[in-house]
């Protein structure tokens, strides 16, 4: 049985990839806004993106960067200090952020436009494996990754969804409950989710709820919490 464990990730960074970064939900005034709020965020910022802009302006730093630019350097930021044990910049953080844009691109046709929810997913699955190397064996590393069988399945979504990573996470416990070909059959009927939830022993749909509170912690998703229905 796969585990979704809790994953210690910085929050002020989390509620950014679970936002929208366009149109009129964003523009440099709110994000600037935004970083002198999150301390943390603004310390990043004024050690290691000084070569963008020296007076360490935020919306300069946006224009050049781009918000995406912005995002994958703090990913470098975390992963390096997951590896090393501080904040840096270097070849080893560069290669696993590669990984994660890998996943977003896989993922790209059916995560709506300004999110970054694909990404939030593998930041997850990235972060855990470092944090999870101390307790898990050998197989549980090989299965705490994101799978290509699972990206699969979404061929079947009818449309882009602003809850990639939630679907994701459904997905897969869906075909380590069932295996891929009944999931695959179950999908092709187009059966609504809850349906398809309904069909789970009592046990599956503890650990499935157990799964999307981990997760949900993990990203500091509070609605996981507070909302009866996830997705419909």
């Amino acid at each position: 049985m796969i585990t979704y464990p809790f994953i210690n990730l910085p929050d002020y960074y989390t509620q950014l990839l679970r936002s929208s970064m366009q149109g009129i939900e964003f523009n440099s005034n709110h994000f600037n806004s935004y970083v002198y709020e999150n301390r943390p965020f603004f310390t990043l910022m004024e050690n290691h993106f000084q070569d963008i802009d020296s007076d360490l302006r935020i919306d300069a730093i946006l224009k050049s960067m781009t918000w995406k630019g912005v995002r994958n350097r703090m990913a470098r930021l975390f992963i390096h200090y997951e590896l090393h044990g501080k904040f840096g910049l270097g070849e080893d953080d560069m290669k696993h952020l590669n990984d994660l844009l890998f996943w977003e691109d896989r993922l790209s046709a059916y995560n709506a436009d300004g999110f970054s929810r694909t990404f939030l997913l593998a930041f997850y699955f990235k972060i855990g494996s470092f944090q999870t190397q101390k307790y898990y064996n050998e197989n549980q590393r090989k299965n705490f990754v994101m799978k290509e069988d699972i990206v699969d399945l979404f061929k079947y979504c009818k449309s882009r969804t602003n809850r990639v990573d939630w679907l994701y996470v459904m997905m897969d416990h869906f075909v380590d409950y069932f295996g891929k070909k009944k999931t695959l059959a179950l999908l092709e009927d187009r059966l609504p989710y809850s349906e398809i939830f309904s069909l789970l022993s009592n046990e599956q749909q503890a650990d499935l709820t157990s799964a999307f509170l981990s997760y949900g912690a993990s990203i500091s998703e509070s609605e996981i919490f507070t909302s009866e229905t996830i997705l419909v």
